[in-house]
Order: C-alpha cells, then sequence, then structure tokens
C-alpha cells in the first residue's frame, strides 16, 4: 500500500500573516503619518510588515534567507507577458519549519500599495491590478506558494477603483477579496489566490 508523503506545515497568507499584521497597525502611532507620506509611503508599509514577521515567526533574529524585501523574480511566459523579471516587495518563506534543503522551500509573495484620493488614484489601482496579475505569472523555479496584494485607500471611490480594476485586468484569475480593514478614513483591502490555482486561469490583461 502506498502511503501519503507527511506535508509540512504552513503559514498561512491570509491568516498568519497579513490579517495580524493589520491588526497591529490599528495601535501604530505611526499610521497617522499616512497623511504626510504621499506615493512614497509604501516603503514605510514594507518595513513595517517585515520587521511585524520577524517578531511574530522568526522570534531567535532575523533569518535572510526565509524573510525580505525586494527580490527581483523571474516571471513565466504567458499570453500577455511583456516583462521578463518582477521585483516583488516582500517575500517569506510559507514553511514553519526550515526545510533540510532550500530546493523544497516554498514562499509566500506580496505586494504592497498605497492609493491616494489623487490624480494618481487610477495609476495606483492599475498599477496594484497589474501587480496581482504579474504575481500569478511567477516562474516556477521561484517556488511561489501564496500570492497577494495588499493596498491602502483613502476613499469610498478608490475602494472601488482598485476592486473594478483588480476584476478588469485579472479576469478568470479570481482572487480573493479579504474583508477590508478600516482605520478612520482609510481602508486595507488585500487580494490573495494560490499560486498553483491562479496560474491555471491566465487571460490576457487589459
Amino acid at each position: 500500500m502506498r502511503t501519503r508523503a507527511i506535508q509540512p506545515e504552513r503559514w498561512r497568507l491570509w491568516a498568519d500573516v497579513i490579517k495580524p499584521f493589520l491588526g497591529d497597525l490599528e495601535d501604530s502611532e505611526q499610521f497617522g503619518t499616512i497623511e504626510t507620506g504621499r506615493n512614497s509611503f509604501e516603503g514605510w508599509l514594507k518595513w513595517e510588515l517585515a520587521a511585524a514577521c520577524v517578531r511574530r515567526f522568526f522570534p531567535d533574529g532575523f533569518a535572510g534567507d526565509r524573510i525580505g524585501l525586494e527580490s527581483r523574480e523571474a516571471l513565466s511566459k504567458v499570453v500577455g507577458q511583456d516583462k521578463k523579471s518582477k521585483l516583488v516587495d516582500f517575500w517569506m518563506s510559507a514553511l514553519k519549519e526550515a526545510p533540510a534543503t532550500k530546493s523544497v522551500d516554498r514562499y509566500h509573495l506580496v505586494e504592497l500599495k498605497v492609493v491616494f484620493a489623487n490624480g494618481n488614484a487610477m495609476k495606483q489601482a492599475s498599477s496594484a491590478a497589474n501587480d496581482f496579475w504579474y504575481l500569478s505569472t511567477l516562474a516556477e523555479g521561484v517556488r511561489p506558494d501564496e500570492i497577494g496584494v495588499l493596498a491602502f485607500v483613502q476613499s469610498k471611490t478608490t475602494a472601488d477603483l482598485v476592486v473594478r480594476r483588480i476584476d478588469e485586468v485579472c479576469g478568470r484569475l479570481v482572487p480573493r477579496a479579504r474583508r477590508p480593514v478600516r482605520y478612520g478614513t482609510w481602508t486595507a483591502l488585500f487580494f490573495d489566490a494560490h499560486w498553483a490555482d491562479s496560474v491555471q486561469r491566465h487571460g490576457r490583461r487589459r
């Protein structure tokens, strides 16, 4: 009788990583500075997310081979592809225990966006949607597990715009839209999918 291989335990991208991080931000005094950060505010969010994950998942110290920022990854050749690689904002190992060999590790990958209610709203909303599409076209050698886009939007109008552009650009990819988290006049939107599922549903970007 063939026995089923024991699967390593995984951290879930939404439940274990992003949702607790959004809860941490509710208590962050720095979040109020978003109004003055303008379109450069994404850099602060990257560092906050990475620092929160190091504290939560790697309390014995920073693990540079298991979590990091701004990693350039290869993209696969699919219909509509116009790039060879993508600079990913945040990546983290999906496995709770470090594997014996890196070749079996899997990674969560996240893009972050801040969409202000100004003249750049359409550009930033489209960028968020394109980022999700690019994540779904990562090459197999990148070993992605779950992919997601975290967007902070300034108003209901910009929130609706981001949701619409995600639908228009990603189409059949069908990312999950998690329950929005509100911070005063700001709202955090998170869209995610299992990479193996999304890669099967490709259509041309619009």
